[in-house]
């Protein structure tokens, strides 16, 4: 008989005392225990997708897919790559090893990438795509407007929402959807621009150079302070219209001063629709929350 076994049968008593204690510990521990409904789990997998428009399966495969392919298969820590090459598309899916961050799989993809970014096709554009369940939402909250104006509640939203949420510890990210998107449209008139001797570059310095707005210090009274902001925001119809444009060559003598107005069509009209939110059927806006790993 072993001695740890003669000990065990000389003190049963505080035998069974420790193992009383043990158990008791034990079951205080379970409801500390950190539990989660979406734990953070990193799966070491990412894919790199390559469109390549107007190309055929075959040049896909040739130019693009088998390009990428032998770039990444000598990185550190790859344990299989599979490649699939379409009409226009080639995406290839690559797997780590366990323990691989996906930070670090994503780091050693694009250093790949970069390295044979001008043997690929000019018009191949690759990027990496990569994710774990952190970056899945924790909570999806629906909100709608109870006289149907969604439009002005997204705008609302978009605004508010990452302020107010952001400030509740654990929480890394929000997203507003569903929510309808404007945009100024400019529809360039080519025979006023070339009459007045401007190109579309011209246009668009216009827009960047006045669409600033910098902060420049603030006022301080009894009162509190209050922010001071220099220059205007380009974003109505009326302002796109009057600004000026300068050439890039030089203008006569008393040529009288262009803008956009005279060379170009603007309207304000909605964007392009990129995500639609229903809650029970119904037209809605989605908040989506993740969480800090």
């Amino acid at each position: 008989m072993s001695l740890i076994s003669k000990l065990s049968l000389a003190n049963r008593a505080v035998v069974a005392l420790i193992t009383l204690i043990v158990g008791v510990f034990g079951f205080l521990s379970v409801g500390a225990l950190k539990q989660e409904l979406i734990p953070s789990i990193e799966i070491p997998s990412a894919a790199i997708v390559t469109s390549y428009p107007g190309a055929s399966p075959e040049v896909v495969d040739q130019q693009v897919s088998t390009l990428i392919e032998n770039a990444v298969i000598g990185l550190e820590g790859l344990e299989s790559t599979t490649a699939t090459s379409s009409t226009g598309l080639s995406v290839l899916r690559v797997s780590f090893q366990f323990g691989t961050s996906t930070t670090d799989a994503t780091d050693r993809l694009n250093a790949a990438i970069s390295s044979i970014e001008s043997a690929l096709p000019q018009d191949a554009s690759p990027r990496v795509i990569s994710g774990s369940f952190d970056s899945v939402p924790i909570i999806v909250l629906a909100v709608s407007a109870d006289n149907g104006d969604n439009e002005a509640l997204g705008a609302a939203l978009e605004k508010l929402a990452p302020s107010l949420f952001q400030q509740v510890d654990g929480i890394r990210d929000i997203a507003v959807s569903g929510a309808k998107q404007k945009r100024l449209n400019l529809e360039l008139n080519q025979v006023a621009l070339a009459q007045a001797g401007l190109t579309q570059r011209d246009i668009a310095t216009a827009l960047s150079a006045n669409g600033l707005v910098l902060p420049v210090g603030s006022l301080t009274d009894t009162n509190g302070s209050i922010s001071i902001q220099m220059g205007t925001a380009v974003d109505t119809v009326a302002i796109v219209e009057s600004l000026p444009l300068i050439s890039s060559t030089p203008a006569a003598p008393g040529q009288p001063v262009v803008t956009i107005a005279d060379v170009a069509s603007v309207t304000y009209e909605d964007a392009p629709v990129t995500s639609i939110a229903r809650t029970n059927g119904n037209e809605s806006i989605a908040i989506s929350i993740t969480k800090t790993p």
